[in-house]
């Protein structure tokens, strides 16, 4: 295409040219497959033993789905070939995919281990593979990778992702182990034979829950230089245990619950539901004493669906 002056017109429009910076632009939406039918059919169409009705680029763009200046910068030659420039998803790699694999890895077998990694330790392990291979591309004065440069590297490993981490003692962690939860499985399941208990309605979980008699403080409105009180009825609270019991069924035994104290007060009992049950002990813990008193005042409060 010329000009009067017959000068060629640069194939990009006008908002292109006045537009100096890609920034908060969405990039390479379009499909790499459906660019290269649109560059093969414009040749194709274009040679002279080509007999039809030649199409247009527009025509080609309508047909094809892509935008219109990039498809004129690789008819041209002016970019090669039909892939993103840029080179995929956000800007130009500084590793390859050897490092970033390798990366990917170390992230899940120190997951696997219990000694997750988050953002800015990933930067900067990053950024010291880096250095000892002279990849350059960082900022040296930081001493980490940019964040964009997780946020797309994020984007490029599925597998990855942005995670709340779950506190696990070590304990814990110890005592779930296949040596160790095995063998107790197989004494549960003699138990079951043992007490004719194969039928799963017989078969109970029983869950021990602590609660303060206090709320956790949490963020108010208030008046501006006036403090932000709330009435409670202690200083420091005390804590009460609640038991609850569920079969597979889905059928429950009513709340057990628990106070700290020598015998059961009357304010206790004020707006219980009639099926609860409610006692003392020296600790707010369950002990002996109450777990029998919760077998007897719970039997009979409850049919099972299976029987």
């Amino acid at each position: 295409m010329q000009s009067s002056t017959g000068k060629k017109k640069n194939p990009l429009s006008e908002d292109a040219k006045l537009r100096r910076s890609n920034k908060g632009m969405k990039l390479n939406t379009w499909n790499e497959n459906k660019m290269a039918q649109a560059v093969d059919m414009f040749h194709t169409m274009h040679q002279p033993t080509w007999t039809v009705e030649k199409k247009s680029i527009h025509q080609c763009v309508e047909i094809w789905g892509v935008p219109y200046s990039t498809l004129c910068l690789r008819i041209k030659v002016i970019v090669s070939g039909t892939k993103y420039a840029s080179g995929g998803i956000g800007k130009p790699h500084i590793f390859n995919r050897g490092p970033e694999e390798e990366l990917e890895s170390v992230l899940k077998e120190t997951a696997a281990i219990g000694f997750l990694l988050d953002a800015s330790e990933t930067r900067n392990i990053a950024y010291d593979y880096a250095e000892e291979h002279g990849i350059k591309g960082f900022n040296r004065k930081s001493g980490h990778t940019g964040k964009h440069w997780l946020k797309y590297f994020m984007k490029r490993h599925k597998d990855l992702h942005h995670k709340q981490e779950d506190l696990l003692s070590i304990y814990r962690a110890q005592s779930m182990t296949p040596e160790v939860v095995t063998p107790y499985f197989d004494v549960l399941l003699k138990t079951y034979n043992v007490l004719g208990m194969s039928q799963s309605f017989r078969v109970w979980n029983v869950d021990e829950t602590g609660v303060m008699s206090i709320p956790k403080p949490k963020k108010v409105i208030g008046e501006v230089g006036k403090p932000a009180r709330s009435l409670v009825p202690s200083e420091r609270g005390e804590l009460s245990t609640i038991i609850t019991l569920v079969n597979v069924y889905g059928d429950f035994m009513p709340p057990f619950v628990i106070h700290k104290g020598q015998r059961v007060q009357k304010n206790w009992l004020k707006g219980k539901p009639d099926s609860w049950v409610v006692c003392a002990s020296t600790n707010a813990y369950i002990n002996k004493k109450s777990s029998s008193r919760s077998e007897r005042d719970s039997s009979g409060s409850c049919t099972p669906k299976g029987t």
